[in-house]
C-alpha cells in the first residue's frame, strides 16, 4: 500500500496535481509517523488504519467548515477524504454487517456488547465503520 502511494504521489507531481499531491504528502507523513511509533514491521492492516482515521479527520473537518460556513474550504477537506478513501479497502454494507452481528450475537449471546463489537470487527477486518458496526449492534439489542 505505501509502496501504491509513493508511486501515486510521484505520477501526481508530475502530472502537476497539486491537490493530489498535498493530500498524499500528508498521507505518506501519517504513515511514517505511525511506523515510526511501531518500531517495527508496519503491515498493511495497521496503514489501513491510519487511512480510515486520516479520512475520518477530513470528514469531521468538512463538517466544521460546512458549519462556519466556509463551503470552499469543506470541499477541499472532501476532495482529500476521497484521495485517501481510494486506497481503503471497499466498505461492507449495512446488511452484510448485520449478517455478521446476527451471527456473533449467536456465539457469545446478546449480554456483552463489547465482546460483539470487538467479534464484528474482527470478522469484517476493516471492511466496516466501527460507528455504522456500534449501530447495527445497538438496534439488534435494543
Amino acid at each position: 500500500m505505501q509502496d501504491q502511494i509513493n508511486q501515486d504521489l510521484k505520477q501526481a507531481m508530475l502530472a502537476g496535481d497539486q491537490a493530489k499531491v498535498e493530500a498524499l504528502r500528508m498521507v505518506k507523513a501519517a504513515l511514517q509517523m505511525a511506523a515510526l511509533d511501531e518500531k517495527g514491521d508496519f503491515t498493511d492492516e495497521q496503514a489501513t488504519a491510519v487511512l480510515k482515521r486520516e479520512s475520518k479527520k477530513r470528514a469531521e473537518a468538512s463538517e466544521m467548515f460546512t458549519k462556519g460556513g466556509n463551503d470552499a474550504k469543506a470541499a477541499d477537506e472532501l476532495a482529500e477524504k476521497a484521495i485517501i478513501d481510494a486506497y481503503l479497502p471497499e466498505q461492507m454494507s449495512e446488511e452484510e454487517i448485520a449478517k455478521i452481528v446476527d451471527e456473533v450475537i449467536a456465539e457469545v449471546g446478546k449480554d456483552n456488547m463489547g465482546q460483539i463489537m470487538g467479534g464484528v470487527m474482527k470478522k469484517t477486518a476493516g471492511k466496516a465503520d466501527g460507528g455504522v458496526v456500534s449501530k447495527i449492534v445497538r438496534e439488534k439489542l435494543a
